[in-house]
């Protein structure tokens, strides 16, 4: 099976939001690997930066702080 994920799913991961327990429960519950896209990198690092920006997440909890490689 493919699992595909949407940004704001991931971004529940990384930061602290009200899906927040829903997204990591289902990751607790599922062993499958989640397919990440160069379309979907792209949204979530956008997205994670709206959070950083929001204050809704640390620069360095997203990783964007410049130690960041950025392969």
């Amino acid at each position: 099976m493919i699992v595909a994920a949407d940004a704001s799913f991931l971004v529940s991961l990384y930061g602290v939001d009200v899906n927040t327990p829903a997204a990591r429960a289902w990751m607790a519950a599922n062993a499958e690997p989640i397919l990440l896209t160069g379309a979907l990198r792209f949204e979530m690092e956008n997205a994670l930066r709206l959070a950083c920006f929001r204050g809704r997440i640390t620069s360095s909890r997203a990783g964007t702080g410049p130690q960041r490689d950025r392969k």
